[in-house]
Parts: C-alpha cells; sequence; structure tokens
C-alpha cells in the first residue's frame, strides 16, 4: 500500500476509533515518537496501522469488488432460454438430452437431413441459428400464453 492510502487509512481508523487530537497525538508519539502521519516512514505508518488494528479497527471494503463474471456465450445463452421455458412450463423437459435433440431436429433442416447431435458441437452461425429460433419460440409461447389468460401483452416503453 503506497504512503498516501496509509495515512487516510490511519485517519479512517482514527474516527472509528473515536480518538481525540491529543489522545491520537499521544498514540503516534507512543508507536514512533512522531506526532503528525506526514513525518512518518511507509513502514512506520503500516506500524501504526497494524497497532490501530489490534485496538479494534476493521478495515471494510463500502464497496465490495464483484467478480466480473465475463461474457455469456450464445451456448449459455441457449441453455437459460431452454431452462426458463421449461420453468415458465413451456416445454415438459428441460434436460440436456431434449435440448440436443431441439439443436438435432434444427439442425437437420439447415444441413439437408443431417444435424448437429448435440449444442456442444455447434458453432458460429449454427449456433447463432439455434439461439435465435430458440428465443423466437419461447416469444411465441409467451404470446399465446398471455392470450389464453385474456392478458394484454406488455409494450416495452422504449417501442411506445
Amino acid at each position: 500500500m503506497n504512503r498516501t492510502s496509509l495515512i487516510k487509512l490511519i485517519h479512517v481508523a482514527r474516527r472509528e476509533l473515536q480518538l481525540d487530537d491529543d489522545t491520537y497525538r499521544a498514540f503516534l508519539m507512543q508507536k514512533t515518537g512522531k506526532i503528525s502521519c506526514r513525518e512518518l516512514t511507509v513502514t512506520q505508518l503500516e506500524q501504526v496501522l497494524d497497532a490501530m488494528k489490534e485496538r479494534g479497527f476493521k478495515k471494510l471494503n463500502k464497496h465490495p469488488r464483484r467478480r466480473f463474471k465475463g461474457h455469456v456465450t450464445p451456448r449459455e445463452k441457449v441453455y437459460k432460454v431452454w431452462q426458463q421455458m421449461a420453468e415458465d412450463g413451456f416445454i415438459t423437459d428441460g434436460g440436456d438430452v431434449a435440448l440436443d435433440k431441439y439443436v438435432q431436429r434444427l439442425t437437420a433442416k439447415r444441413n439437408g437431413g443431417q444435424g448437429v447431435s448435440t449444442l456442444a458441437w455447434c458453432h458460429g452461425d449454427t449456433l447463432l441459428i439455434v439461439l435465435e429460433t430458440l428465443k423466437q419460440w419461447h416469444i411465441r409461447c409467451i404470446r399465446e400464453a398471455f392470450s389464453r389468460h385474456g392478458l394484454p401483452l406488455p409494450v416495452s416503453p422504449v417501442r411506445a
């Protein structure tokens, strides 16, 4: 940790430990022989911070870093849409075998009868076509469900 960060953290610790100015300066004098953080070396600042931690200061991250999950691949999107359709009750089997059969049926039409056996083997345009057709099927199912229940379709505020 650099010098400036250490000084800032020491001042946060001072507030957290509710040390008044006289007590704080006496504390610094006891630990380092100096009364100001400005006069301390990085090593001395680290010693002061460690001593404050011993007195009960706990460094808390205000905003814990969220782990970046990265880019979601089209294959992952296919799995998610498939699982959502099963959860919504639009398909009876939300398993991988059923998804692979759907992929094989869909790709057979494009490949002249020979379909891709599993989603794991789909790449590029074929994978994107599987994703887009699955999304369109899901949208059709949603529209039919709304219609069956006599509900109006939600309107996007962007398109309105």
